[in-house]
């Protein structure tokens, strides 16, 4: 009897574990193919994240080309910012070359002649000074040689007056006459070398 009641314990026992394991989980079980993605898509996304694609910069076109043929450089520096200077020199031009063929000509130059001149080529490079003296113009070679001639020609003439002024007074000996050609000849050849290097570098700028 005893072992017949063991067994009826043993049984009710193990039947109410294999009811009570029934009843672990309650919920819904996910559904293939929409929560879990494929293995393949996954590692493709990996590839592009770790690999992005780089844009190319866009192209950028120059403003101006750095270049210009010569067949366009001479017109376009004609028509720049520093035209205006340039037609001044073209002026100042002629009235060099005059004085220089008058210097040149040691046969015939007075006094007179090289007064007049030299008084031509002063208001025309005055006038230039007053123009040019506070611009970056006044680095330029061309404007240092001319207002050098002008300074040049200027007490070249003022010394030629006065040596003829005091000639009557006080110099009137031959040697002085001699001392004072020889001076005035040195000037006036000193002035005819700077006119022939500003003439050489404006002309080698001049429109004519």
């Amino acid at each position: 009897m005893l072992m017949k009641k063991n067994l009826v314990k043993l049984s009710i026992i193990f039947f109410a574990a294999i009811f009570s394991c029934s009843y672990g989980y309650s919920g819904n079980l996910p559904k293939l193919g929409e929560s879990v993605k494929p293995i393949d898509n996954i590692r493709n996304n990996e590839v592009n994240i770790s690999n992005p694609v780089k844009a190319e910069p866009p192209l950028i076109e120059p403003l101006a080309p750095k270049n210009f043929s010569d067949a366009y450089s001479n017109i376009i520096i004609r028509q720049g910012k520093y035209s205006n200077y340039l037609k001044d020199m073209d002026q100042i031009i002629p009235l060099l070359e005059s004085m220089k063929q008058l210097i040149e000509d040691k046969n015939n130059i007075n006094i007179q002649l090289f007064c007049a001149k030299s008084n031509t080529i002063n208001l025309y490079i005055s006038d230039l000074i007053k123009k040019y003296e506070n611009k970056p113009e006044k680095y330029y070679e061309s404007y240092k040689q001319l207002t050098g001639i002008n300074k040049s020609l200027v007490e070249i003439a003022n010394y030629w007056q006065k040596s003829i002024k005091y000639k009557k007074i006080i110099r009137g000996s031959s040697n002085d006459r001699i001392t004072d050609d020889k001076i005035i000849q040195k000037k006036l050849d000193s002035v005819l070398k700077s006119i022939i290097t500003a003439l050489d570098i404006l002309k080698e700028n001049s429109d004519k």
